[in-house]
């Protein structure tokens, strides 16, 4: 029988300018509201209302399940103690509750909550957002969801101009606890899942007529599977878009002008080491003509204690290959073919699928693009960005059965291609095999950006004429300590050939004349 806290029982989290902390931890956990039916045998059921009893941070923790109800909302509704002189009399051993009361907030006034469900197994430890419901932490609030084997979102996450997280638990990939269930490691947004941080107004009308406030930026999205995969289901939706609205400046001796302000789109970054399949929309723009949009990463990484060779796996030697298999993020312009749940993805698969819609039109300004070992093209493809476009990989190349005579246009300021990650400090630029020797073949590639970097030891298969055109500066970055074929801060491409000659032509403004 399903075990729950009756509503009578209540525990409160009232504070004063801030309110409390509530962390419940039990095997299995579920969030429904009062009379709804009961979740899993042996769950402790929580109710709903507990969001209004004060507390501001909420941490719901189990070892095998948290699950938030079908059809359930879970939003905080946040009061305060404010202070007064007959609270500041009051000793402090007295029950506040007798002097005064908990109040709402005043008009934009912003009281963020932080929401986090944890399922912590690593065999069987599974968060879930039924369809229908909803978690709202409020404006400038954040959400976590960290699942030791599965993330289902079927529901709505939002934390306007705030943060949201997906997580898998952190896990070595020689655990023997992890084997078996490897394939069902999914951060999976359903079709009806939807993620909500955009930007948002927090302006408010005076008596006087004045309105004023702020126009908040968009706030950050991450879905992190480590040792897993990440899959985004057609329907499934990601809103990280700016705002707008008009507001009274100050213009002086005591004069307002109103003014439309808007706001920047947030950050998106999503990862994965055995597979990212990313078939949802995604909404990044700036709330205005002028505002600038988001920032995207897409990193499918190799497995470090694979890449650094610190596991052997003892007798599981198909294990072992099969977590070795090449990385290849494949772009494409079709629609892409997602497995219809975690139990037909393949224990891993090295393969990210992207549409180049991801690029084009979900309003990223900046666009990083990551694949351990490969960044592969379908078909005649054209990518742009408003502000840079990144393509960290060892290799570029045209994916098997592309036609012949593929395309492949990359257009923005600033465009960099090859070992990028090698250059920074945040992202992982490990990899499971060695730069790739060029090979010829009927494809092109053309560039055209205001500057163009080489990073590293890199390679192009099957691109037979690759073309180069910068406003400004072309250069070969050498990246130190990158193994590969040639010493570092080499870009090569095929060298003539009998069947596909290969020609590179690079173009700039130091050049031209």
């Amino acid at each position: 029988m399903p075990e729950s806290v009756p509503p009578s029982s209540r525990i409160a989290g009232f504070g004063v300018s801030k309110g409390g902390s509530l962390s419940i931890t039990a095997p299995s956990l579920v969030l429904a509201a009062a009379g709804a039916a009961a979740g899993p045998a042996g769950s402790l059921v929580i109710d709903t209302s507990v969001g209004n009893d004060g507390f501001q941070a909420f941490t719901f923790s189990a070892t095998d399940s948290v699950s938030l109800a079908q059809g359930t909302s879970f939003v905080p509704v946040v009061q305060h103690f404010f202070n007064s002189s007959t609270l500041d009399q009051t000793g402090s051993a007295g029950e506040l509750r007798t002097v005064t009361a908990p109040q709402a907030l005043l008009a934009g006034q912003l009281a963020p909550t932080s929401i986090t469900l944890s399922a912590s197994s690593r065999a069987d430890g599974t968060v879930t957002v039924g369809s229908g419901s909803t978690l709202d932490a409020g404006t400038q609030g954040s959400i976590f969801l960290a699942a030791g084997l599965t993330d289902q979102l079927n529901g709505t996450l939002r934390a306007q101009a705030g943060n949201v997280s997906l997580t898998l638990s952190g896990a070595t990939i020689d655990d023997q606890t992890i084997l078996t269930p490897v394939a069902s490691r999914v951060v999976s947004l359903g079709s009806s899942a939807v993620i909500d941080v955009s930007g948002v107004s927090t302006a408010v009308t005076a008596s006087n007529g004045i309105k004023s406030g702020a126009v908040l930026d968009a706030g950050n999205v991450t879905l992190n599977a480590q040792v897993g995969i990440v899959a985004m289901a057609p329907g499934a939706t990601v809103l990280a878009h700016g705002a707008s609205d008009t507001l009274d400046i100050p213009s002086g001796d005591h004069s307002y002008v109103r003014q439309t302000v808007t706001s920047q789109g947030g950050t998106v970054e999503i990862s994965a080491t055995n597979g990212l399949y990313l078939e949802g929309s995604f909404n990044a723009a700036g709330g205005g003509a002028n505002a600038s949009g988001g920032r995207l990463s897409v990193s499918d990484l190799a497995i470090y204690e694979l890449a650094n060779q610190q596991t052997s796996f003892g007798q599981d030697t198909a294990l072992y290959d099969q977590l070795l298999k090449p990385h290849d993020m494949i772009i494409d312009g079709a629609t892409l073919a997602l497995p219809s749940g975690a139990a037909s993805f393949p224990k891993f698969s090295g393969e990210a699928r992207i549409a180049s819609s991801l690029v084009n039109s979900s309003g990223f300004d900046q666009v990083w693009l990551q694949s351990a070992d490969q960044i592969s093209f379908a078909q005649s493809t054209s990518l742009a960005a408003k502000a840079s476009l990144i393509l960290s990989a060892p290799s570029l190349a045209l994916a098997p059965g592309s036609a012949a005579g593929t395309t492949v246009k990359l257009a923005a300021p600033y465009v960099a291609l090859g070992n990028v990650a090698s250059l920074s400090s945040i992202t992982p630029s490990w990899s499971n095999s060695p730069v790739a020797l060029a090979s010829g073949g009927t494809g092109s590639l053309q560039v055209n950006a205001g500057q163009i970097d080489l990073v590293g030891n890199f390679g192009l298969a099957g691109i037979g004429t690759t073309t180069l055109v910068s406003s400004g500066d072309v250069r070969a970055i050498g990246v130190t300590g990158v193994a590969g074929p040639r010493r570092s801060g080499t870009f090569f491409v095929p060298d003539r050939n009998p069947d596909h000659p290969g020609r590179r032509l690079v173009r700039s403004a130091e050049n031209a004349a």
